[in-house]
């Protein structure tokens, strides 16, 4: 059924009536069909979608609030523009998830909330996906308040863990990545570069007993030239290989003292030098 052509067609019998048995029966029809249900072809993210619409309409079109229930098995009830959702509008999907917010030309678009069928509820910004700034409250418990972009953490966001730890920096594509501090539980934090979740080149670790590691790091392992300093005061400079002391370093005490070191993939090799030191440890201890 056309309905735009029988609004047309009763508008303009209305108009031209002059009888008064006819004008009431127009206006009879002009009501049913403006707030006939009909099969409604919508056209949604590119595709056309069936759906069947209960509301106020303008030439035929969804225009003002209505209520559509699509074919496959969305509802969207909310406020039109043109036959497209536009304005708040509230639509519960097929598989459980539940959006609560705004519309712009048939897309999601400004402030609106998500309630995800996995427990998952997103409060924010949309421009078609979550875009701008929004806060997730995950269902276990996590919480990210920051960027997104088309969908991802993108920008600037902090992640707090619910086991207490804590991220705040940079993010790209829903991966920690760029630079950004991530303060553990235990109160060791990291601050520095990331890559894909995982610390990639120069940082500082500064862990709960007071040491503190300044170097680089390869897809989360020291590796490279770094600092450690200890809480003792004493200081070593040298080079990581995966996590393991490798190669010549220098060990500065608090004292002052330099002793030059060798090791191999973690282990200290055995010199003149070292002995010394070793001997003057153990006198400290008697």
């Amino acid at each position: 059924m056309n309905i735009s052509h029988k609004i047309r067609k009763y508008t303009y019998k209305l108009n031209n009536a002059n009888n008064k048995h006819k004008i009431s029966i127009y206006k009879q029809k002009l009501k049913y069909y403006e707030t006939y249900s009909y099969t409604y072809k919508y056209n949604h993210h590119g595709g056309d979608t069936d759906g069947v619409y209960n509301g106020d309409r303008k030439d035929g079109k969804p225009n003002g609030k209505g209520v559509m229930k699509y074919s496959n098995g969305n509802k969207c009830d909310g406020i039109w523009k043109n036959g497209k959702q536009h304005g708040y509008g509230i639509q519960t999907y097929t598989n459980g998830n539940k959006y609560s917010g705004y519309w712009s030309n048939g897309y999601l678009s400004g402030n609106g909330i998500m309630n995800y069928v996995n427990g998952d509820i997103y409060t924010g910004n949309w421009r078609f996906h979550k875009q701008g700034h929004g806060i997730m409250k995950y269902a276990n418990g996590d919480i990210y308040d920051g960027q997104w972009d088309r969908g991802r953490k993108h920008g600037n966001g902090t992640l707090t863990y619910i086991n207490g730890d804590k991220y705040k920096g940079q993010w790209m594509g829903d991966d920690i990545n760029g630079r950004g501090t991530l303060t553990w539980n235990n109160k060791t934090y990291y601050t520095g570069k990331w890559r894909r979740g995982r610390k990639h080149g120069p940082g500082i670790e500064t862990y709960s007993d007071g040491d503190k590691f300044e170097g680089v790091w390869v897809h989360g392992e020291k590796h490279g030239p770094g600092t450690e300093t200890y809480n003792d005061g004493d200081k070593f400079e040298g080079v990581w290989v995966h996590e393991e002391k490798h190669g010549d370093g220098i060990l500065t005490t608090k004292d002052g003292e330099i002793i030059n070191q060798k090791w191999e993939f973690g282990k200290l090799q055995i010199t003149e030098q070292n002995k010394k030191f070793d001997l003057l440890e153990q006198l400290k201890l008697i």
